[in-house]
Protein backbone atom coordinates (compact mmCIF):
# COMPACT_ATOMS: atom_id res chain seq x y z
CA UNK A 1 0.00 0.00 0.00
CA UNK A 2 1.30 3.30 -0.90
CA UNK A 3 -0.95 5.36 1.31
CA UNK A 4 0.95 7.93 3.24
CA UNK A 5 -1.79 8.04 5.82
CA UNK A 6 -1.96 5.25 8.29
CA UNK A 7 -5.32 3.99 9.18
CA UNK A 8 -5.97 3.16 12.82
CA UNK A 9 -6.55 -0.42 13.59
CA UNK A 10 -10.06 -1.27 14.50
CA UNK A 11 -9.31 -4.17 16.84
CA UNK A 12 -7.41 -2.12 19.50
CA UNK A 13 -9.70 0.07 21.60
CA UNK A 14 -8.43 3.55 22.29
CA UNK A 15 -8.80 5.04 25.74
CA UNK A 16 -11.47 7.65 25.94
CA UNK A 17 -9.72 10.76 27.20
CA UNK A 18 -12.87 12.76 27.43
CA UNK A 19 -14.37 10.59 30.22
CA UNK A 20 -14.26 12.20 33.66
CA UNK A 21 -12.01 10.58 36.29
CA UNK A 22 -13.76 8.93 39.22
CA UNK A 23 -14.13 11.17 42.23
CA UNK A 24 -12.42 10.12 45.43
CA UNK A 25 -14.76 8.68 48.00
CA UNK A 26 -15.65 10.80 50.96
CA UNK A 27 -13.84 9.21 53.95
CA UNK A 28 -15.89 11.17 56.43
CA UNK A 29 -18.99 9.70 54.90
CA UNK A 30 -20.97 6.82 56.14
CA UNK A 31 -18.82 3.90 54.97
CA UNK A 32 -19.05 1.48 57.93
CA UNK A 33 -15.93 -0.46 56.92
CA UNK A 34 -13.76 2.66 56.96
CA UNK A 35 -15.25 3.74 60.29
CA UNK A 36 -14.56 0.35 61.87
CA UNK A 37 -10.98 0.35 60.55
CA UNK A 38 -10.49 3.86 61.93
CA UNK A 39 -11.84 2.78 65.33
CA UNK A 40 -9.55 -0.28 65.38
CA UNK A 41 -6.49 1.77 64.46
CA UNK A 42 -7.24 4.32 67.18
CA UNK A 43 -7.74 1.57 69.77
CA UNK A 44 -4.49 -0.12 68.72
CA UNK A 45 -2.58 3.16 68.89
CA UNK A 46 -3.89 3.97 72.36
CA UNK A 47 -3.04 0.46 73.58
CA UNK A 48 0.49 0.69 72.19
CA UNK A 49 0.93 4.14 73.74
CA UNK A 50 -0.10 2.82 77.17
CA UNK A 51 2.31 -0.13 76.81
CA UNK A 52 5.10 2.28 75.90
CA UNK A 53 4.38 4.50 78.92
CA UNK A 54 4.43 1.47 81.22
CA UNK A 55 7.65 0.19 79.70
CA UNK A 56 9.30 3.60 80.05
CA UNK A 57 8.29 3.85 83.70
CA UNK A 58 9.53 0.36 84.54
CA UNK A 59 12.81 0.87 82.68
CA UNK A 60 13.39 4.17 84.51
CA UNK A 61 12.84 2.46 87.87
CA UNK A 62 15.15 -0.39 86.89
CA UNK A 63 17.84 2.02 85.69
CA UNK A 64 17.72 4.02 88.92
CA UNK A 65 18.10 0.85 91.01
CA UNK A 66 20.96 -0.42 88.87
CA UNK A 67 22.65 2.98 89.17
CA UNK A 68 22.48 2.90 92.98
CA UNK A 69 23.73 -0.71 93.07
CA UNK A 70 26.58 0.20 90.73
CA UNK A 71 27.61 3.05 93.03
CA UNK A 72 27.63 0.71 96.03
CA UNK A 73 29.55 -1.95 94.11
CA UNK A 74 32.12 0.64 93.02
CA UNK A 75 32.63 1.64 96.67
CA UNK A 76 33.02 -1.98 97.80
CA UNK A 77 35.41 -2.73 94.91
CA UNK A 78 37.64 0.18 95.89
CA UNK A 79 37.75 -1.06 99.49
CA UNK A 80 38.56 -4.59 98.33
CA UNK A 81 41.35 -3.26 96.08
CA UNK A 82 42.91 -1.38 99.01
CA UNK A 83 42.69 -4.48 101.22
CA UNK A 84 44.16 -6.66 98.45
CA UNK A 85 47.09 -4.27 98.06
CA UNK A 86 47.82 -4.62 101.79
CA UNK A 87 47.68 -8.43 101.79
CA UNK A 88 51.45 -8.84 102.14
CA UNK A 89 51.42 -6.92 105.43
CA UNK A 90 49.39 -9.74 107.02
CA UNK A 91 50.87 -12.63 105.04
CA UNK A 92 51.95 -14.90 107.90
CA UNK A 93 48.60 -14.51 109.66
CA UNK A 94 46.67 -15.28 106.44
CA UNK A 95 48.73 -18.37 105.67
CA UNK A 96 48.54 -19.70 109.23
CA UNK A 97 44.80 -19.12 109.51
CA UNK A 98 44.15 -20.79 106.15
CA UNK A 99 46.27 -23.82 107.03
CA UNK A 100 44.65 -24.23 110.45
CA UNK A 101 41.05 -23.77 109.28
CA UNK A 102 41.27 -26.06 106.27
CA UNK A 103 43.44 -28.63 108.08
CA UNK A 104 41.13 -28.71 111.11
CA UNK A 105 38.06 -29.18 108.95
CA UNK A 106 39.61 -32.07 107.05
CA UNK A 107 41.03 -33.57 110.26
CA UNK A 108 37.55 -33.66 111.76
CA UNK A 109 36.00 -35.11 108.60
CA UNK A 110 38.69 -37.48 107.27
CA UNK A 111 41.32 -37.99 109.97
CA UNK A 112 44.62 -36.59 111.18
CA UNK A 113 46.80 -37.48 108.20
CA UNK A 114 44.32 -36.10 105.68
CA UNK A 115 43.95 -32.95 107.81
CA UNK A 116 47.70 -32.33 108.01
CA UNK A 117 48.20 -32.97 104.29
CA UNK A 118 45.30 -30.79 103.23
CA UNK A 119 46.32 -28.05 105.70
CA UNK A 120 49.84 -28.01 104.24
CA UNK A 121 48.49 -27.80 100.69
CA UNK A 122 46.09 -25.02 101.69
CA UNK A 123 48.99 -23.14 103.34
CA UNK A 124 51.08 -23.46 100.18
CA UNK A 125 48.15 -22.16 98.12
CA UNK A 126 47.62 -19.26 100.51
CA UNK A 127 51.33 -18.42 100.33
CA UNK A 128 51.18 -18.44 96.55
CA UNK A 129 48.12 -16.21 96.47
CA UNK A 130 49.54 -13.82 99.07
CA UNK A 131 53.10 -13.42 97.84
CA UNK A 132 52.83 -14.76 94.31
CA UNK A 133 53.76 -18.15 92.97
CA UNK A 134 57.12 -16.87 91.71
CA UNK A 135 58.25 -16.36 95.29
CA UNK A 136 57.07 -19.86 96.20
CA UNK A 137 59.23 -21.42 93.48
CA UNK A 138 62.26 -19.33 94.47
CA UNK A 139 61.96 -20.27 98.13
CA UNK A 140 61.60 -23.97 97.33
CA UNK A 141 64.86 -23.90 95.32
CA UNK A 142 66.90 -22.34 98.15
Amino acid sequence: MSNSQETPRQDVPRPDRSAPEPEPTNKAGGDPLLESIKTCVNACNSTLASFERGFDQSSQQFASRVRSLANQARHVASRVAVTYDQRTAYGPQLITATSLLVGSYYALRRGKIAGVTTGALAGAGAFGLTYGFDNLIEKSRK
